[in-house]
């Protein structure tokens, strides 16, 4: 490398330069003073470097920045900025934009360059390259880079919805890893709030072909983060397609061991299972395989998350033989932290959406515990006395959402009261809640007369 740099210094070129700083980024070459001679050749010659040029010297820098300075760096993207090259090479700008993106300036990204990329998807193979698939690769790299990029997502989407369905994009020529990378970047630029998302029925379609297409090649290369991640931009865009493709009790994906996602993408997933299915778990998604990966995202889930995930929980899930059981433990360990945590500022939808919680884990955690809950939620005295059953419907009856409990737990706070000898203060208030359910007004009332009797 010293070699080099000494030619760099006897006759400078940005090509040679470039292909140095790759090289050396690539071998991990760890060496102060010659990234700093390198760093000051770049800085002086700057204007010397052609689109290409600064494409491979950005993307050397991606790799690791540490060794170079802002300076050289910032010099750069000022350079390409001002660069209007009209004639590029799709190649160059595929590497420039994903070098923006990877040094977390992809909202800098050179306007020419966007024009160039969006209009290599929109044109077709003639102007990306003449190697055959080199255009689908192409599109594939480039939409990666434009959908982090806010500005360019619309008409992403609308030059990539056009160029799958009008076939100029040959999925054929896509292995299914790529086309996997396609469908997640196509779930990051979906915005449907952003002006111009006027195309959802066309977008689903595409997105939809996709699949077909990956399901075809039986997901051959696609590992269980990037179908994580596909999951999750089938259920962003509102693509039902992964839904249908069950055969029997059988699905391509049963075989994909989720179990090595990490917290974060787990939950994503699950949260994205959730969505696609109505709320419950697909048949390819084993709880008992995820349980302990998923144990470990419990303390990201937020209160719909674990909302969500209590419902489709089978009642059996919280026994103690059960695989679930930890993963059940530790999601009400988090609700009780979460709903301790709410106080008199809290909006009213949040109570709701915890309350909607609290009864949801009535068929896995202790009821006395989830009465004591819900009465810190109605901001009430927890009472150890009285029936779980009826301390939970008192305390829903402050909060106006009586209607939430189950048939089952209101008939056994109901036959508490008959059989139980208790205070007929607190009997009133359990009956008023009652009478305030419908179908359960004239029952309240005549009990609510016997005791008092």
């Amino acid at each position: 490398f010293n070699g080099a740099l000494l030619s760099l210094e006897k006759e400078f070129s940005a090509e040679g330069l470039s292909k140095v700083a790759w090289a050396a980024a690539r071998s991990k070459h760890r060496d102060g003073d010659f990234y700093a001679q390198l760093d000051s050749l770049t800085t002086e010659n700057t204007s010397a470097f052609s689109p290409r040029n600064a494409a491979l010297f950005l993307e050397s820098v991606a790799m690791d920045e540490s060794p170079w300075s802002s300076g050289s760096i910032e010099t750069m993207v000022q350079h390409l900025s001002r660069l209007n090259s009209d004639r590029s090479d799709p190649r160059d700008v595929c590497q420039i934009l994903r070098a923006f993106v990877k040094l977390r300036k992809a909202e800098r990204a050179p306007a020419w360059a966007i024009t160039a990329a969006l209009q290599t998807i929109q044109t077709g193979p003639s102007r990306a390259a003449r190697e055959p698939c080199m255009y689908d690769a192409c599109v594939e790299e480039l939409c990666w880079s434009l959908a982090r990029i806010r500005r360019t997502r619309a008409p992403l989407c609308k030059a990539i919805a056009e160029a799958i369905n009008g076939e100029r994009l040959v999925l054929a020529n896509m292995t299914p890893s790529r086309l996997a990378s396609l469908l997640q970047s196509m779930g990051l630029a979906w915005s449907p709030s952003d002006p111009g998302h006027s195309l959802a029925s066309v977008y689903r379609a595409a997105m939809a072909r996709l699949v077909s297409h990956c399901e075809a090649g039986a997901w051959a290369g696609v590992t269980a983060p990037a179908m994580s991640g596909v999951v999750w931009a089938c259920a962003r865009v509102g693509v039902d397609r992964l839904t249908d493709i069950t055969i029997g009790v059988s699905h391509p994906l049963m075989v994909m061991d989720f179990s090595v996602l990490n917290a974060k993408s787990m939950l994503r997933l699950v949260r994205a299972a959730l969505k696609l299915h109505d709320g419950k778990l697909p048949i390819w998604l084993s709880l008992d395989k995820l349980a302990p990966g998923l144990r470990e995202a419990v303390a990201l889930m937020s209160i719909n998350d674990l909302s969500c995930l209590t419902e489709a929980l089978p009642s059996s899930a919280g026994a103690t033989s059960s695989g679930t059981a930890d993963l059940v433990a530790a999601m009400w360990k988090r609700t009780a932290a979460i709903v301790r945590q709410l106080d008199d500022d809290t909006p009213r939808k949040t109570e709701m959406e915890a309350i909607a919680l609290l009864i949801r884990f009535t068929r896995h955690a202790p009821l006395q515990e989830v009465a004591a809950l819900a009465e810190h939620v109605a901001r009430l005295e927890e009472r150890s006395g009285p029936p779980p059953q009826q301390r939970l419907l008192v305390a829903l009856g402050r909060m106006e959402a009586v209607h939430l409990l189950s048939e089952a737990l209101v008939d056994a706070a109901l036959e508490s009261l008959e059989l139980g000898s208790v205070d007929p203060l607190w009997a009133s208030k359990v009956c008023i809640v009652l009478s305030s359910r419908k179908g359960h007004c004239r029952e309240a009332s005549e009990l609510l007369l016997t005791i008092l009797r």
